[in-house]
């Protein structure tokens, strides 16, 4: 399975070292599936110009500066494999929401309380590479979150295919733009 990623990239990083495109930044314990005390969570998408998305979607304006960083770094386009050893928990199939009584606004929600606890019992199933759901941007693409041991830098079976340089031409951020009616200036 294919998953894509818009995160800062130091070319100069060894693996598990910050920057690397592969890294998995610690929990901050304010985003959907966060639970920092259990694992760290990188979070990523089925498809680049959702990946985009998630990265961009909320500035009113795209450009260039979207991709600085204060480092010196560049934001880029990662791609990602992650093997068939153990899959992710799709919420946007109606029978595991009916299994777990959960409701579909309920993984969506922006209260961070209910979407944390449901991430930590679905965590605590051990059957899980992470959780999918539906984007905050557009339902037809799939966000993800893949845990990672706390303090761990890398996810077994994740692997990094590419890396691709972004700007207003890219395709991602075309198909992104012209969803969410963002133009790169």
């Amino acid at each position: 399975m294919h998953l894509y990623r818009v995160c800062p990239v130091d070319p100069d990083a060894a693996e598990g070292s910050p920057y690397h495109p592969g890294s998995v930044p610690r929990s901050s314990g304010q985003q959907r599936i966060d639970n920092p005390d259990r694992y760290d969570t990188l979070y990523l998408a089925l498809s680049a110009a959702g990946a985009v998305a998630e990265r961009f979607g909320l500035f009113a304006q795209w450009g260039d500066w979207l991709l600085e960083h204060p480092r010196g770094f560049t934001a880029q386009l990662v791609t990602f494999d992650l093997s068939d050893d153990r899959p992710l928990l799709d919420l946007d199939d109606a029978g595991e929401l009916v299994a777990r009584a959960m409701r579909p606004s309920r993984v969506v929600t922006r209260d961070r309380t209910t979407t944390q606890a449901w991430a930590a019992r679905a965590h605590g199933e051990d059957r899980w590479a992470g959780v999918s759901w539906w984007s905050y941007y557009d339902p037809d693409w799939t966000s993800c979150g893949l845990w990672c041991p706390p303090g761990a830098s890398l996810i077994e079976g994740l692997s990094v295919v590419g890396v691709e340089e972004l700007g207003g031409e890219h395709p991602a951020v075309g198909e992104a733009g012209h969803a969410l009616l963002r133009h790169w200036y």
